[in-house]
């Protein structure tokens, strides 16, 4: 699957990754103020990493089971190289700003799967201002509406690539949208 990170209102190729001292990986959220989730590279199969992005993943979910008993104690996914084409797309939806306001993201149409979360807030005089940071998974044809403050941004998984269309042709796909 192609990855995407789609934030301050714009889509862009690949997903970036920072090393640490467990190695490469993707940070989601924010420390300390926040929920941070790291999302590690599959040791067997991991993605391929060029110039700290990945542009082709595998989300790869782990189980850890219970010796005694076989059953999921837990799971997470990590980042593994795809082993054939999918019409699916991994993406990153960051929806923090620069300017600190509240941001969101929500399914319009289709399968717009989150597997991975994080989150972060800013504080404006008294009040908390939440951001989310989440892994998705976007099914053929699914359709997201990404917001922050006043700004709205709509995307769209053609085969695999995910692209911004305007407000005019979510309403093709979505008669009763306003």
């Amino acid at each position: 699957m192609k990855t995407f990170t789609i934030a301050h209102d714009k889509v862009s190729e690949g997903i970036s990754i920072i090393t640490d001292e467990k190695g490469p990986i993707i940070f989601l959220g924010q420390k300390g103020n926040g929920r941070m989730s790291l999302v590690k590279l599959f040791k067997f199969n991991p993605a391929v990493i060029k110039d700290n992005m990945i542009s082709e993943a595998y989300l790869h979910k782990v189980e850890v089971k219970d010796k005694e008993t076989r059953k999921v104690k837990y799971s997470y996914f990590t980042i593994a190289k795809p082993d054939k084409y999918a019409c699916k797309a991994i993406a990153r939806i960051n929806t923090s700003s620069p300017q600190p306001m509240p941001g969101f993201w929500k399914t319009l149409h289709g399968e717009v799967a989150k597997k991975v979360s994080g989150y972060g807030f800013d504080i404006i005089g008294e009040r908390k201002v939440y951001w989310q940071d989440d892994l998705v998974v976007f099914e053929p044809g699914s359709i997201a509406l990404i917001g922050r403050g006043k700004s709205r941004l709509y995307v769209r998984n053609y085969s695999g690539c995910l692209k911004q269309i305007r407000k005019e042709e979510v309403q093709g796909f979505i008669p009763d949208f306003n």
